[in-house]
């Protein structure tokens, strides 16, 4: 999404507290309103001891977890990616070029960062920084070359190799793959629908996303070449935005079936979907934290 930057307010007001630490058990990062507020929230991934983790004026979105679970990015307010410690602690800007920046993605080897840029003149694109810092270097250009719409939302191959990515550019959304230097963009949706939220899978042999067909948007997994297109949930009221757990068993996404966004869970294969968050409040974007645990034990 297109977003405003915040400026310098919004960091002045940021506070944190404590060190980052190795996770000891399986854990989801998620975004909740249900303090007023969009907040990051961590939960066991049973669903147990929900607590809020960053205390902001600004709205927080996005978040995703660094391979060595010690890291967190994310979106801060309408357009700056942020990396804070575990406890939410060290909090600082990541990417101060292009001029707004959001979906940050890390890089299997914890390096680099992976975002949607916007740089107010032309559409979205695909930039890549160094979690350590310096200039961004931007991988995808169709917001420049005069096509139909921007990119987003990447995620890494687990081997760090590739990047598949949203792109707008055949005018509908469609989930694209490209090397890790930009090279070799091509689609692998080929759908007729709107396709979004591309999410790899730990062994890389799968990639989950969200497919929007005729207004109702559910989880589908394809293979990474675009081919084994398949559905995993069926609802009518909206499934999206899928993440993986570390150990490739589980599949996290936000539904709507309640009425609220809510966070799920599920098998790989679409089957024992389990609510985990409740309440009259909207909780989504979920992100699995990588660690020695995974699995639905919380413990």
């Amino acid at each position: 999404m297109t977003r405003v930057l915040i400026g310098v307010l919004a960091a002045a007001l940021l506070v944190g507290c404590g060190s980052a630490a190795t996770p000891t058990r399986s854990e989801i990062a998620f975004v909740s309103n249900r303090d007023g507020n969009s907040e990051i929230y961590v939960m066991g991934a049973d669903g147990s001891g929900q607590h809020r983790l960053t205390r902001t004026p600004a709205f927080e979105a996005d978040p995703a977890w660094s391979p060595d679970g010690k890291q967190l990015a994310f979106t801060l307010g309408v357009g700056e990616v942020y990396v804070m410690a575990a406890d939410a602690s060290g909090r600082r800007p990541l990417a101060l070029r292009p001029v707004t920046s959001s979906d940050p993605a890390w890089s299997p080897d914890g390096k680099r960062i992976a975002f949607a840029g916007n740089d107010l003149v032309a559409l979205d694109d695909i930039y890549v920084v160094a979690v350590a810092g310096g200039r961004s270097r931007r991988l995808t250009s169709t917001g420049l070359t005069g096509t139909k719409g921007g990119n987003m939302s990447p995620s890494w191959s687990p081997d760090g190799r590739r990047i598949t990515f949203r792109s707008e550019r055949d005018g509908k959304g469609q989930i694209y793959v490209m090397a890790a230097d930009g090279s070799g963009q091509r689609n692998l949706s080929r759908s007729a629908t709107f396709d979004e939220s591309p999410a790899w899978s730990p062994d890389g042999r799968g990639i989950a996303f969200t497919r929007n067909r005729e207004g109702l948007e559910n989880v589908y997994l394809m293979a990474p070449d675009g081919s084994k297109q398949r559905r995993l949930t069926t609802n009518r009221e909206g499934d999206f935005a899928p993440a993986w757990s570390p150990d490739g068993t589980q599949i996290v996404y936000t539904s709507r079936r309640h009425g609220m966004d809510a966070i799920y869970v599920m098998a790989a294969d679409g089957s024992g979907q389990r609510r985990l968050t409740e309440g009259h409040h909207d909780d989504n974007a979920p992100a699995w934290r990588p660690g020695p645990l995974s699995g639905l034990s919380g413990k």
